[in-house]
C-alpha cells in the first residue's frame, strides 16, 4: 500500500509540474492583452520551399479558384483575413480529426 501511495504521490508531482508552465503561461498571456501588449507568435515558414515541392494537380487548381470565389463573395474587403480565418480553422479541425477527437466522439 505505502508504495501504490507513493507512485500516485510522484504522478501528481509531475503531472502538477507539466501543468505548472503552461498556466504561466496563459496568465502573461492574458496580462498582456489586457494591458494591450501585441503578442507575436514566432513563425518560420519558407513558403518558397514548401511550394517548390508541394503536390500540385487539376484538384489544387480548382480548390485554389473556389477559395479565391469564397473570398471575394465572404470578405470582399479583407480577402487576407478570409484565408488566415479559413486556414485556422481548417487547420484545427484537420488535427482534431487526425487524433479522432471529433465532437460526435467525446463524451462530455
Amino acid at each position: 500500500m505505502p508504495l501504490v501511495l507513493l507512485i500516485v504521490a510522484g504522478i501528481s508531482w509531475l503531472v502538477g509540474r507539466s501543468i505548472e508552465p503552461f498556466e504561466r503561461r496563459q496568465q502573461q498571456a492574458a496580462l498582456q492583452t489586457a494591458l494591450g501588449i501585441a503578442v507575436q507568435p514566432p513563425v518560420n515558414f519558407d513558403a518558397t520551399q514548401f511550394f517548390r515541392t508541394a503536390y500540385h494537380s487539376d484538384w489544387t487548381a480548382d480548390v485554389e479558384k473556389r477559395i479565391r470565389i469564397a473570398a471575394h463573395q465572404n470578405q470582399p474587403n479583407d480577402h487576407e483575413g478570409f484565408y488566415a480565418k479559413s486556414i485556422g480553422v481548417g487547420a484545427v479541425a484537420y488535427c482534431h480529426d487526425a487524433a479522432g477527437l471529433t465532437y460526435s466522439e467525446v463524451n462530455f
